[in-house]
This record gives structure tokens, sequence and C-alpha cells, in this order.
């Protein structure tokens, strides 16, 4: 089954540098206008079925798609952005000074949910997906999921921008990475 899978597009969030985990922020102009630009790059797959996060910025970018893809979406909590916690809201820098830290993707915030569930959550999706017979399907998600699941399979990816894309091949329990679908 291929799998692309990508991250939303921009929010207001974003620009500020706020870490937004599980708070439901939407687009802003330029993220619906990446989301545009990502659907027409995209429109070379034809998608069996688009399985977003449930949160607005996922899962209207996953709609935007449908502009090229005659698919159905469905929403799916599994795809949901990693739970921070007490970081939530605050900015990349308010975060460092708190906890006196300089590398705050490893560190576990109070009440951050450990980022092994993410492979475990969205793993489980994709066997189901796999087992449904589905041969090529989107995964609208965020920059923690996409990052943490892709690092299972791969260490070519160090950042994941907004609407940035890749393909995976999976093969019944295991991805295999093929492309970075950049929407720069």
């Amino acid at each position: 089954m291929d799998i692309v899978i990508f991250r939303h597009g921009q929010t207001d969030w974003n620009v500020e540098g706020r870490l937004q985990g599980s708070t439901n922020i939407p687009l802003n102009e330029l993220g619906r206008a990446q989301a545009k630009a990502l659907a027409l790059k995209l429109s070379r797959f034809e998608f069996d079925l688009i399985i977003s996060s449930d949160l607005d910025r996922a899962m209207d970018t996953a709609k935007t798609l449908l502009i090229h893809q005659s698919c159905k979406i469905e929403a799916d909590i599994r795809l949901r952005e990693i739970g921070l916690g007490d970081a939530e809201g605050m900015t990349i820098t308010e975060v460092k000074k708190k906890y006196n830290i300089e590398n705050f993707r490893d560190f576990n915030f109070p009440g951050r949910e450990d980022t092994t569930s993410i492979g475990i959550r969205v793993n489980e999706l994709i066997k189901e997906l796999y087992d449904a017979g589905y041969k090529t399907v989107a995964l609208s998600s965020h920059g923690g999921v996409v990052w943490n699941w892709l690092r299972l399979w791969t260490n070519e990816v160090e950042q994941v921008a907004n609407t940035d894309a890749f393909l995976l091949k999976w093969g019944g329990e295991n991805a295999i990475y093929k492309e970075r679908i950049s929407n720069k």
C-alpha cells in the first residue's frame, strides 16, 4: 500500500513559534494557499481514501485535496498532534527559558504524551487500512506526528515543514521510505 503522509498548512501559531499540540488552531491565509498548492502537487496520486487528524488545521488541509481527488475523507484521532501538556500555547523561547533546556524535542513536559505512542497509534491505523485492502491512502496530520512516525522508518528527514509530504510503501508490518514531496 502506498502512503502519502503530510503536515497541515501554516497557522498563526506556527508564525508565532507557539507549540500547538492538540490545541485546535485554524489555518491562516498562507496555510490555505499552501494546502491548495499541496493538492496540486499530490494530484499525481489517485487516493482510495484520505484520513485526517480531527483537528481543523489538518482536516481543512485534507479537504483541499478534494479539488483533484474523488475519494472520501475520514477523521481519525490517531493522527492528532502529540499532546504537549503544560507547554501547549507557549513559544519555543518560553519553553527553553521555563524548563532551562536547549533541545525541547525530547523533553517530557508535565502532561506531555510519550512520543513512542505516536508510532503505535499511527501503525495501528495503517495496519487497519492495509488489511481493508486500500492501495493508495493519504494521511493528513501534524509536524510532531509525521516526524516521529517517519523516524521509525528513515533517518533522512530532519524537519517537517508545513505541507511537506512523504511517500512510503507499507508492506504489512513496516514501511519503506520512498521520497519527500516538498511543497516549496
